[in-house]
């Protein structure tokens, strides 16, 4: 149709031409006006487009011939006829791709432009959305994600929660603060405008919370708790780990849990329990538990039948799960049947976990007590005490010796206790011994013999003195009155005794010579020298061995009343167990050294020579009886040469004694370990365990000691395990061009057994002398055949010593030797935990130019004093070799040697004042031993000992 219209109206337009070119008179052709070409522009927006949405088509078209007529086509398909349209790729009829979007112009003069355009639409806008988790808790972070797909990029976000805006961007998190259920939704906006949104309903559950219980909050060891928790909150599938001080222990939400003997002990525990919600949201729970000791309690004496009338102590004891008693634990008692409580029962375990209660009864009959911890009656025992009216069986006591001196409190009562014929001595029970009603016996040591030789046996029985003290009147001809028990009946027995404030006579107190005694009196052998000497029980114990440069026979000899008078027997007790040991014919033997317990007289050991092989005896009942120490270790004996120079007996633990014996072989120190249990010995051990000679010089070096001079034991030996000794190195001191240094060595014989760094106390070999001295060779000599080596250098120590802490580690050393000038020259060191340092040559004593016999210490590392011995009156002259007597070396003095005392010694040292002349010089004219026969710095008494003949020919006795 268009095509015939637009022939038409060329064809009119000809024909108008034809008509005015015949009318017109013939002229000159008008001049023609040219017209631009045709140009067509076009626009489709927005571009891209999306399925859906309105689409703008525009156009514009110039020059040609006017009139333009349009046409838009899309993929070729006419869609208007319009210069400027709108078109909608609808979902109906359109999928998303790439479209051809064209416009045709024709002008009047049919010239006609096309423009074309790609169109891309893309798919419609969607929209996904996610809360997680859901459900969430309070306080928990909750993630709001989206993600969008179609419409026309970049997409706008809004988030809310209930119609709340919360957040503009694609993905955010949100924190909760109220439980409830939520709509959460996000709206997307494309660049065209387009919006979608998605929703979802969030539930907000309340907060994770936990409680526990614990129950019993207080139990014992052994004992099992309920453990019980429960959880709300949070986000279900929840969790459980129960822990006890970190430990897991369960996964269960309800368990329980056992503090096991062999796992727990007594303390402070703390339970918790945690739970976890299946967001990861945590709550602990805990509880503090209090586990006491899983204790056990023993009353003893279980059963026993008593006298009527008379007063018994039944010890209740308490013990943890390890059998270790147990301090301040409450008690209960209670007593039913006959008899009653006598005063107020313990009702709280002391320092070795127990408590006592006293009872007693009227009449005949049955006492049951019962014992129980307070507030736990699952813990207790009884007791059965039968009371009978049996007549007192009559005993005979008899006190050895029947004179004592209380002035000191540490010596043991001796005391032989014999029954008519029917009872048997070795029944009484032990526990039911009591002085004047008093006074218990000690538990140990007791033995059945027969003291009095008259063929009826009777026990042996001991009680401390300073007890005794107390429940007697001091005086002469005292009675008193022992009772006990045998076989369940009560006997009774008397005797006097003599208490006095000391035992020796008046003219014997002071500085003195002690005793001459007659050879008639067999009580020191004439013409004697005092080899060795020990003293306990404060100095009213006193042993000595002595040797006669007349007889050549040697004595061992003991004083029970302070030195004034001397026993000689114990010499023949001892030989005639050399005779059971060494049969066959007279038995020749050298006595070296004597050492005993200092708190325990009754324990003596001696160290001897017999048959060329070295021996030590030892005694437990005071010299009464004497026992061969036996072998070292596997059959070995004691090597041969050997010189023993000092001996020491630790005190008393548990019934065990250790004794050390040292010396010299000639080329090495040695030093042997005897350990007595009761009337057992283990047998002698090498002791030079390791560290033994070990000395820190920026590396381990070795000393190479050749003899030992001292040892000692530390005097808190029973809960520090310490042992020190001096020690020469160098060559062989008895050589007289030798130059040698002095070591302090320091051991522990506990259960870890070392030397110095190897010990518990670790540290190193103390050297005393920095620079190596001369020996006087002369001092190596204790009598004109043996060497000794004692009066070379010794040892003391403060009554606090203890080895394992730094600082309580305080000793002093003794050293004789000459100066650079020859001069004979004793110097004292003090030496503090790893250093020593001279404290003079005793400048104040005799100008210095003496050696020393020995020095003791009486005191504390903060305060104490001082006494020292000395060797004649100085002026000793040089000598190189060894005389053949000592008055080629030592000055006589007639008027005795004098010994030395400082009483106002502070802070170790010795020389800060003077040392003075003490009360009366003792009449010993060669060299004087001091030394305090006390542990009371209040009480003390001091010996002083004539050592290396009593005068020049021996003439007058040790």
């Amino acid at each position: 149709m268009k095509k015939r219209k637009l022939i038409g109206k060329i064809f009119g337009i000809a024909l108008m031409f034809v008509m005015i070119a015949i009318a017109l008179p013939a002229t000159s052709p008008p001049a023609v006006v040219a017209q631009p070409p045709l140009s067509l522009w076009c626009s489709v927006t927005p571009n891209p487009t999306k399925i859906g949405h309105v689409t703008n088509f525009t156009a514009g078209a110039s020059g040609g011939v006017g009139n333009y007529t349009w046409l838009w086509t899309v993929n070729g398909t006419e869609v208007s006829e319009n210069q400027n349209t709108t078109y909608n790729f609808n979902t109906g009829n359109h999928t998303a791709g790439i479209y051809v979007v064209c416009i045709n112009v024709t002008d009047s003069s049919d010239n006609w432009e096309q423009c074309c355009m790609n169109v891309t639409v893309n798919p419609p806008l969607s929209l996904e959305c996610n809360v997680s988790p859901n459900p969430t808790n309070v306080g928990h972070e909750t993630d709001f994600t989206a993600a969008a797909s179609g419409g026309i990029p970049p997409y706008y976000w809004l988030w809310t929660i209930d119609g709340t805006a919360v957040a503009t961007t694609q993905n955010t998190t949100h924190i909760f603060a109220t439980a409830g259920n939520y709509n959460v939704c996000v709206n997307v906006t494309d660049s065209l405008g387009n919006r979608m949104g998605c929703c979802g309903n969030v539930t907000v559950n309340p907060p994770l919370s936990l409680e526990c219980n614990v129950s019993p909050t207080t139990i014992k060891v052994g004992n099992e708790i309920d453990c019980m928790a429960g959880a709300s909150g949070g986000v279900g599938n929840y969790t459980w780990l129960w822990t006890v001080n970190g430990t897991k222990v369960s996964e269960e939400q309800n368990t329980t849990y056992n503090f096991t003997t062999g796992n727990h002990t007594a303390g402070l525990y703390e339970v918790c329990v945690n739970v976890t919600d299946s967001l990861g949201n945590e709550r602990p729970c805990c509880t503090n538990i209090t586990v006491n000791p899983a204790l056990s309690l023993v009353l003893s004496p279980k059963t026993d039948v008593n006298l009527v009338g008379t007063f018994h102590v039944i010890t209740a004891t308490v013990y943890d799960q390890f059998n270790n008693v147990t301090e301040g634990v409450n008690l209960t008692w209670s007593i039913s049947g006959v008899g009653n409580f006598s005063g107020t029962p313990g009702d709280i375990t002391n320092g070795e976990g127990q408590a006592y209660t006293e009872i007693t009864s009227s009449v005949a009959g049955t006492s049951t007590v019962r014992c129980e911890v307070t507030g736990d009656t699952s813990v207790f025992d009884i007791a059965i005490k039968i009371w009978t009216i049996v007549p007192i069986i009559p005993a005979t006591i008899e006190f050895d010796p029947d004179t004592l001196g209380l002035k000191n409190k540490g010596q043991k009562v001796i005391l032989y206790i014999e029954l008519p014929m029917g009872y048997n001595v070795a029944q009484i029970d032990i526990s039911s011994v009591m002085l004047n009603g008093m006074v218990p016996a000690l538990d140990k040591p007791t033995k059945v013999g027969d003291y009095d030789s008259d063929g009826v046996p009777d026990m042996m029985v001991k009680f401390n003195k300073a007890a005794i003290q107390d429940a007697i009147t001091v005086g002469e001809e005292v009675e008193v009155t022992i009772t006990g028990e045998v076989a369940g009946i009560g006997f009774e027995g008397s005797d006097t005794i003599n208490l006095i404030i000391t035992a020796a006579p008046p003219g014997l107190r002071e500085w003195d010579r002690v005793s001459t005694p007659s050879e008639e009196g067999c009580v020191l052998a004439p013409d004697s020298t005092i080899i060795d000497y020990a003293v306990a029980d404060g100095g009213e114990v006193a042993y000595a061995i002595v040797y006669s440069d007349d007889t050549g026979e040697f004595h061992l000899l003991k004083s029970t009343d302070g030195a004034a008078t001397w026993d000689k027997e114990i010499t023949d007790a001892l030989v005639d167990e050399l005779k059971e040991d060494f049969p066959g014919g007279v038995i020749s033997y050298y006595l070296w050294r004597i050492a005993c317990d200092p708190e325990e007289s009754d324990f003596v050991a001696v160290t001897l020579q017999v048959k060329g092989e070295v021996h030590v005896y030892i005694s437990r009942d005071g010299s009464a009886t004497f026992k061969d120490t036996g072998e070292v270790e596997d059959g070995v004996s004691f090597p041969s040469g050997w010189h023993v120079t000092d001996m020491a007996v630790s005190t008393e633990d548990d019934d065990e004694h250790e004794i050390a014996v040292v010396g010299s072989n000639g080329t090495a120190a040695l030093i042997f370990r005897c350990t007595a249990v009761g009337d057992f010995t283990t047998g002698w051990k090498d002791a030079r365990y390791d560290g033994w000679d070990n000395q820190w010089l920026g590396n381990l070096d070795t000393i190479n000691s050749m003899v030992v001079t001292d040892v000692k034991f530390a005097p808190s030996w029973i809960v520090d395990k310490t042992i020190l000794v001096t020690t020469i190195n160098g060559t062989d001191p008895y050589d007289a061009a030798g130059w040698y240094s002095i070591y302090l060595q320091t051991g522990t014989w506990g259960t870890t057994e070392g030397w110095n760094e190897q010990s518990i106390v670790s540290i190193p070999a103390v050297l005393i002398n920095p620079n190596p001295v001369h020996i006087p060779v002369c001092l190596a000599t204790v009598y004109r055949t043996m060497q000794d080596y004692r009066g070379i250098a010794g040892l003391t120590l403060p009554l606090d010593y203890a080895g394992r802490y730094s600082n309580k580690r305080y000793a002093w050393v003794w050293v004789n030797h000459y100066d650079v000038l020859g001069n004979p020259t004793g110097t004292i060191f003090k030496v503090k935990d790893d250093d020593a340092s001279p404290v003079g040559p005793m400048g104040q004593i005799e100008d210095g130019e003496v050696w020393l016999t020995n020095v003791d210490y009486l005191g504390y590392i903060s305060e104490g004093k001082a006494i020292a011995g000395v060797l004649g009156t100085g002026g000793y002259a040089y000598s190189t070799g060894c005389p053949g007597y000592y008055d080629d070396i030592f000055t006589e003095c007639c008027e005795g040697v004098q010994v030395y005392r400082n009483d106002g010694i502070v802070n170790m040292d010795i020389c800060c004042e003077p040392w003075e002349e003490a009360c009366k010089p003792p009449t010993g004219t060669k060299a004087m031993a001091a030394f305090y026969a006390s542990d009371d710095p209040a009480t003390s008494k001091a010996y002083a000992v004539a050592l290396w003949g009593y005068n020049i020919d021996y003439d007058e006795g040790a």
